[in-house]
């Protein structure tokens, strides 16, 4: 009995030993399978991400093409372009000499306005608020100056920064709002005057300097001529203006008009607007203006404002201003203008 049981337990052992063997080799199947399984997932993911960056690839080089042949529309209008001279690219050395000074002024203007509604309207309109006031910084302390479209009262600010005597005039008290503050208001004397119904009230030979900027192209119905040959009465001998106005020849126009968007502002905020454009000029034509009203010295420039690039079309002038420069005019969208009385 004790050899049959002997016997026995070692069929058992021989039992057990095979059950461990069939089940570490079903364990090794399944570590197999499940290691080629993963090996096709991996090939899988390689052989669609080798798609991916193919269609990636290809897309790349469509853009560039489609970019390309944009640039190379640009040159041609600009190699077929016959505007003047007379606005130029490069910045007056009068100017230039004070816009790292103007810049600094300019970040104190901001801490003051940037939680403001206009706070987006103010970093748009930084290249423009430069030049302004680095041509204020060319004019004596406590000169008296006439902003007229004061609001929302950055330019303003600045000048009552540099110690200026600022006198703001707007279209009506809608534009009180735009302020910073009710302080500013009376600080920078604002008043309301509609210059398309009567000319401004003020007295002949009052002001040191006049700023109108971004105004020319909201007037309607009168004839600017009229308007700028006011300015230029309440001047003092040898008194300033620093005029601003879109460049309406600007190759984002140029561009739009080729893709069937119209130039001026879209209908919803055109009609019924207080702040729509009625027209942009040509550099021609606003120096002509400024001439016939009677105004001498004149200096003008182009420079680019992101906010005077057409809606919808920006982002192809940036392209050609990356690729080729800003050193033509079709290529400046924002018309700066100094004169003398």
């Amino acid at each position: 009995m004790i050899k049959i049981k002997t016997f026995s337990d070692a069929l058992k052992r021989i039992w057990k030993s095979q059950d461990k063997w069939s089940s570490s080799v079903e364990i090794k199947q399944e570590e197999i399978q499940k290691e080629e399984i993963q090996k096709e997932e991996i090939q899988k993911e390689e052989i669609q991400k080798e798609e991916i960056q193919k269609e990636e690839i290809q897309k790349e080089e469509i853009q560039k093409e489609e970019i390309q042949s944009e640039i190379s529309f640009a040159q041609q209008i600009l190699k077929n372009s016959n505007m003047t001279s007379l606005l130029s690219t490069d910045i007056p050395p009068i100017i230039r000499t004070n816009l790292d000074q103007a810049q600094k002024l300019l970040n104190e203007v901001e801490k003051l306005v940037a939680s403001n509604s206009h706070g987006d309207y103010f970093k748009s309109s930084t290249p423009r608020y430069l030049h302004y006031l680095a041509a204020a910084m060319t004019l004596p302390s406590q000169s008296k100056i006439l902003d007229v479209g004061s609001a929302p009262g950055h330019v303003g600010i600045g000048l009552h920064l540099l110690n200026m005597d600022v006198v703001g005039v707007n279209l009506n008290e809608a534009w009180r709002s735009t302020y910073s503050s009710p302080e500013w208001l009376e600080k920078l004397g604002v008043i309301e005057h509609d210059i398309e119904k009567a000319p401004l009230p003020y007295t002949q030979n009052s002001f040191d300097a006049v700023y109108f900027t971004e105004v020319l192209e909201h007037i309607a119905i009168k004839n600017p001529l009229e308007v700028l040959s006011d300015l230029r009465r309440l001047l003092k001998p040898d008194g300033l203006m620093v005029l601003s106005t879109p460049n309406i020849c600007n190759i984002s126009n140029i561009y739009a008009l080729m893709n069937e968007v119209n130039i001026f502002w879209q209908p919803e905020i055109f009609y019924g607007g207080l702040d729509r454009h009625n027209r942009e000029y040509t550099p021609k034509e606003v120096y002509n203006v400024v001439e016939k009203a009677g105004f001498t010295n004149i200096q003008m420039y182009g420079i680019n404002s992101y906010c005077n690039w057409r809606y919808g079309t920006g982002d192809y002038a940036y392209k050609v201003v990356s690729a080729l420069g800003d050193h033509h005019p079709l290529l400046r969208n924002t018309i700066i203008l100094l004169a003398k009385k």
